[in-house]
């Protein structure tokens, strides 16, 4: 179908299952292997149980998301399972380049799994170590972490645990995270204002400064098989709309009816400033925006759609 639904076109990335099998993670009889995806916290695999001295998933393995390397680091804090990823970064890195295995095979830090990266705090909670707006400081994490022990995670000092600064562009002054690769997570975002288009109908413009490669937002919708997804778009296409975003194989995403301002981004093949990217996050795959360039306030948001109709602007 010539909709939304083919901007992705991820075609070999397969609808994550959670594994249940005895042994390890090595061959076809584990669901995980067979659709080359990393192993999740849900999954029911014999390596389940996050130990010291796993071997980790190596460096050379792929992930059908990105094609790109990836893999745990085998430091204290590994997994039995081969198939896992995880980080073990620590300030003053922040999960934002190719140095974090989950960043370089476009995977979300898991709060549960990335002990050290800061990814469990919450910068608006005041909780985990973040900082109040009033200037009050939350208090440490206690708990039972995936490591299989005991792990206490006591608020950080000024300047260690948070980052103070806008989210973007310095527009919001709230306590920011130092791991900066949980954005879908936290759902941490610049403003975005709707209006109407030069381009088309209503279009979505940014609210504040932006700062290039910041998140933007997250396309979210309906959940939708791929069969359905089809009856649909026939008639988003005949109404001149549309809303459909595939994400794997078989699961496209509809904002037709429920959704969020991101689904009035228009399209544009010559002059985009913004970058979609398919997002592992706990298994589940999700769709961010980040900007392309520094973006100012009231500049309208573009992106390429992934395919062209006869008569739309460029």
């Amino acid at each position: 179908m010539s909709s939304l639904e083919d901007a992705a076109a991820p075609d070999k990335v397969a609808d994550y299952r959670p594994c249940m099998h005895s042994g390890p993670c090595v061959d076809d009889r584990c669901s995980c292997v067979r659709n080359a995806l990393p192993c999740e916290k849900y999954c029911g695999c014999s390596g389940t149980r996050w130990i010291a001295g796993g071997a980790g998933r190596p460096r050379g393995a792929t992930s059908a998301l990105s094609g790109a390397a990836g893999g745990s680091e085998t430091a204290a804090g590994s997994s039995l399972c081969r198939q896992r990823t995880w980080c073990t970064c620590r300030p003053p890195a922040s999960c934002s380049t190719d140095d974090c295995p989950c960043f370089r095979v476009d995977r979300e830090c898991d709060p549960d799994a990335c002990l050290s990266c800061g990814a469990h705090w919450h910068p608006l909670s005041g909780v985990d170590g973040t900082i109040l707006q009033s200037g009050r400081r939350g208090g440490g994490r206690t708990g039972r972490g995936l490591h299989g022990a005991a792990t206490v995670e006591p608020a950080p000092r000024d300047g260690v645990g948070l980052v103070q600064s806008g989210l973007s562009g310095g527009g919001t002054s709230v306590g920011t995270r130092r791991c900066r690769n949980v954005q879908l997570q936290v759902g941490l975002r610049p403003r975005l204002l709707l209006g109407p288009s030069a381009a088309h109908g209503l279009g979505v413009f940014a609210g504040e400064e932006v700062a290039e490669c910041a998140f933007v937002g997250e396309y979210t919708g309906e959940v939708l098989s791929l069969t359905e997804a089809r009856i649909r778009g026939r008639t988003y296409d005949a109404a001149d709309v549309s809303f459909l975003f595939r994400t794997t194989k078989t699961v496209v995403l509809d904002a037709m009816y429920c959704g969020n301002r991101t689904k009035f981004i228009n399209h544009s093949a010559a002059s985009p400033n913004l970058e979609v990217k398919l997002l592992s996050v706990c298994g589940d795959i999700r769709v961010a925006f980040f900007a392309t360039s520094a973006l100012r306030p009231g500049e309208e948001l573009f992106f390429h759609y992934g395919y062209t109709v006869s008569g739309w602007r460029a």
